[in-house]
């Protein structure tokens, strides 16, 4: 048998093992890793999207926002309806701005800077009632906390819709979190009645009053507001 032979036979004869059996001799830094914090799926947006808004323009952590707002919403187009500093802090600009105009988002910004807001799955009117609306949700994106931007859905059992449409009000989620006719001076959150009690901290992730946490009811005073239609 030739050199070349014997090389040939003896590749031959080599068992190829699964990758998952072979062991790596070198050292690796372990590292503790929170899965949670990556629970966006980066491939439902496009990374040139933006949005219109001042409150997220504010933030550094603007971008890392936007991601979820895309998550939350399923929607990657958002165009801005009304802006609080803009068009006047009252419930009738809001109204005349945003009434009709199909799903739409809610940003605010309280004095303390934090942000938070709603989904609303159904056109804002000026009916004066509650409606069910079970698709909205509630969210905080930054807070007193340091809670992560976190979803807060309805409850199953609830006293009131998940909306509120009234003339004299902003816009207003269930019995939970509003917004009186003049901006200027205050909103209000009531310790949770429609939405799901996810964190633990109801109103006071909003109003930013951890004296006040687990209160019935407490007010915040709103810096901006934002409202954007979802398409």
């Amino acid at each position: 048998m030739s050199k070349n032979e014997r090389i040939k036979s003896n590749m031959n004869k080599i068992i190829i093992k699964p990758l998952k059996s072979i062991k790596f001799n070198f050292k690796e830094e372990k590292r503790d890793v929170n899965y949670e914090e990556y629970s966006v799926n980066e491939e439902k947006f496009e990374k040139s999207i933006d949005i219109d808004s001042i409150i997220l323009n504010e933030s550094y952590r603007k971008n890392e926002f936007i991601k979820y707002i895309i998550e939350w919403t399923g929607s990657q187009k958002m165009e801005l309806l009304y802006r609080g500093t803009r068009d006047g802090m009252t419930s009738q600009k809001f109204h005349e701005k945003c009434d009709n105009q199909g799903k739409t988002l809610t940003l605010y910004k309280n004095d303390k800077d934090h942000i938070f807001g709603g989904y609303a799955s159904i056109p804002w009117s000026n009916e004066g009632q509650w409606k069910n609306a079970p698709e909205s949700f509630i969210f905080t994106l930054t807070n007193i906390y340091d809670f992560k931007p976190t979803k807060i859905p309805p409850k199953k059992e609830k006293k009131h819709g998940e909306v509120y449409h009234n003339k004299n009000y902003g816009p207003t989620f269930g019995n939970d979190l509003g917004l009186y006719d003049n901006f200027n001076k205050k909103g209000w959150a009531f310790k949770f009645e429609t939405f799901q009690d996810i964190l633990g901290k109801t109103n006071s992730l909003f109003t930013g009053n951890k004296n006040n946490e687990g209160t019935k009811n407490d007010n915040f005073i709103i810096k901006e507001l934002e409202v954007f239609k979802i398409t």
